[in-house]
């Protein structure tokens, strides 16, 4: 014989709580809505029609680059090795001396400014090396750190463009990567976008004694996402103070400055070394 089975009050609060826990289950394995125009069966990674406009969980960069996610701000302010190697892209005519201005920083006694990739570099100096069409590397500097890439850019400047440095338009078109007209505007020569450069923290004598590291794959070994999830708080946005102080973590946390890394105990560590 079977009985009517009768649902206690406690009996369906737990039910219902198990269909809500599951509900949020399927919610976060579920694939996120797909942007207007995305084919069928296509993941969001597969084309940027399928942007579902959410950066936690993967997003599109502005060059047609797949980024997976949107980085901490431990990853936005690594500091990152005193001597890497990568290209240099450039920015507009008078974008960078406005920047300078903007940060209150002063370009006078430097070369141009230029933009680092991490924000931990913003205010300090650098020095950057090329090859010379003939072959020879050549030292320019000292240029300021007056910028610095955006959270949401970083990951996709430094991995696909494989970026380490921004130049002014004054350096690019030294570097014959392009050139200005007088009635206004600009013509980029062949292959102007990048140059292939190594940016040291050191001046050139010390930069030359320490073998350069690519900075792509030392970012990819340290990067850190927000993790996946229905409710996430983004970190606190970034106050700066000049020249090279910031506060990273939100009111009431520490404020930080970075300082120029000494190349005088660089230079001691190199020749300790050498048998």
């Amino acid at each position: 014989m079977r009985f009517p089975i009768r649902v206690r009050p406690p009996t369906l609060i737990v039910m219902l709580a198990l269909c809500l826990a599951l509900a949020l289950a399927a919610a976060l394995v579920a694939p996120a809505e797909a942007g207007k125009g995305c084919p069928p069966d296509y993941d969001e990674w597969d084309a940027r029609a399928c942007d579902d406009g959410n950066p936690i969980d993967g997003y599109w960069g502005n060059h047609g680059e797949w980024i997976p996610g949107l980085i901490r701000n431990s990853s936005w302010f690594l500091v990152t090795p005193p001597v890497v190697e990568g290209k240099a892209a450039w920015y507009a005519p008078g974008v960078m001396e406005a920047t300078a201005k903007a940060r209150g920083l002063s370009l006078e006694g430097f070369v141009d400014g230029v933009s680092s990739m991490t924000c931990s570099d913003l205010g300090l100096t650098y020095w950057i090396g090329h090859q010379t069409p003939w072959g020879v590397m050549s030292w320019e500097g000292p240029f300021l750190v007056v910028d610095c890439a955006r959270q949401g850019d970083l990951y996709g400047v430094i991995v696909y463009r494989e970026e380490v440095v921004e130049v002014g338009f004054k350096t690019a078109e030294r570097w014959g990567l392009t050139y200005s007209h007088l009635n206004g505007g600009y013509t980029v020569l062949d292959d102007g976008w990048f140059r292939n450069v190594i940016v040291s923290k050191y001046p050139p004598r010390v930069a030359d004694l320490i073998e350069p590291v690519g900075l792509d794959n030392w970012f990819l070994e340290r990067v850190e996402f927000f993790y996946p999830a229905l409710e996430v708080t983004l970190d606190p946005k970034p106050l700066f103070r000049p020249p090279s102080t910031w506060r990273i973590w939100g009111p009431g946390a520490e404020w930080v400055t970075f300082t120029q890394p000494d190349w005088r105990f660089a230079l001691g560590v190199i020749r300790s070394e050498v048998p």
